[in-house]
């Protein structure tokens, strides 16, 4: 896991494998819908522990035209092991961590990066120090339980990486 500030829309093209994505987290599948139009994924899982959010994915995914690959909607935890996740090419954790509490997400990343061993391991988070152009003295959701600046996000990934 390496910090990157600004990724370009075509980073896609720099991963040395993406045939199969597992977006971990994926919500109402926003992320997943847009990634079923990237040539050369073959599976595209798209992991939720809220069942109401699994329907609303579903549904978009159902509208989906022209994909090169529809995301299979899939419920499942970052607390509990899941085999289905497993070497995949990418796992990608979009705006997920903020909303856990930082003392559990070590063995999060110990799982993600130990057990299931993806090729790349994708994570964002909300920029603390980007709030200002909201104008925002508060996190910017109230499920937060954490913003970090960039220097918080570089300095915790440089930690996770030591635990592989």
């Amino acid at each position: 896991m390496i910090p990157h500030e600004s990724p370009s829309r075509n980073e896609d093209q720099d991963l040395p494998r993406k045939s199969t994505i597992v977006d971990l987290g994926s919500g109402e599948g926003k992320l997943s819908s847009l990634l079923a139009y990237v040539e050369g994924i073959d599976e595209l899982l798209a992991v939720e522990p809220s069942e109401a959010a699994i329907k609303k994915a579903i549904k978009r995914f159902e509208k989906l035209e022209k994909a090169y690959v529809i995301p299979k909607a899939t419920w499942g935890s970052l607390f509990y092991y899941d085999a289905r996740l497993q070497h995949k090419d990418v796992i990608v954790l979009c705006e997920v961590i903020e909303h856990i509490n930082e003392e559990r997400l070590p063995k999060i990343m110990s799982l993600l990066l130990s057990q299931y061993s993806p090729q790349t391991l994708i994570v964002t988070t909300p920029n603390a120090e980007y709030n200002a152009v909201y104008e925002l003295d508060e996190m910017r959701h109230d499920d937060h339980r954490f913003e970090w600046t960039r220097s918080q996000f570089q300095k915790w990934c440089h930690v996770m990486n030591s635990l592989e």
